[in-house]
């Protein structure tokens, strides 16, 4: 005959094993959920990764002519650099030069036009701006040149921003678009 002590210590290892296998289930189901998480990221990464290198090549034969004249940069991550300062900007001023507003002129409605595409309208959440300056000092906005430097490079990206928004094809895109 059994006795208590015996018996009971059966029903805790059973007990034991039951809750290692409950946990064992759930161990596994975390490790599948997991995979899928990250199949689902590597799908996301690819078409990531498919479309900016579809938006190089476009950008890229839509502009090549173009980009060597204005003396423009096409970044492998789709940043573009206008590089000649000298037609841009002049030295320590915020307003755009003559030839930089045709030139915007000539690329903004274009560039837009692509990205506004339906194969990237809803791909892109931003586009930004920035404007830099030279390494003399913009005395007129203050008298530290790194602070000065820094506010004229902030009215360069604006200016060129209102340049745009003033335009007559910004104020056709559809609000929803802006």
């Amino acid at each position: 005959m059994k006795s208590v002590k015996e018996s009971s210590w059966i029903s805790f290892t059973d007990l034991m094993t039951a809750l290692m296998v409950i946990f064992m289930f759930i161990a596994i189901s975390y490790i599948v959920e997991v995979r899928k998480e990250q199949e689902k990221i590597a799908v996301i990464l690819e078409e990531y990764e498919n479309d900016k290198a579809n938006l190089y090549q476009i950008l890229s034969a839509e502009f090549s002519e173009d980009f060597t004249e204005w003396q423009v940069e096409l970044n492998d991550d789709l940043s573009i650099k206008f590089t000649n300062p000298d037609i841009l900007f002049r030295q320590g001023k915020k307003e755009l030069e003559g030839k930089f507003e045709g030139i915007l002129d000539k690329f903004l409605p274009r560039y837009f036009d692509i990205l506004l595409s339906d194969q990237y309208r809803d791909k892109i959440l931003e586009i930004r701006i920035e404007g830099h300056t030279d390494r003399t000092a913009a005395p007129e906005y203050d008298r530290d040149p790194y602070i000065g430097n820094t506010l004229l490079s902030q009215l360069r990206a604006t200016e060129v921003l209102s340049y745009f928004k003033k335009s007559s094809y910004f104020k056709d895109i559809p609000e929803k678009d802006r």
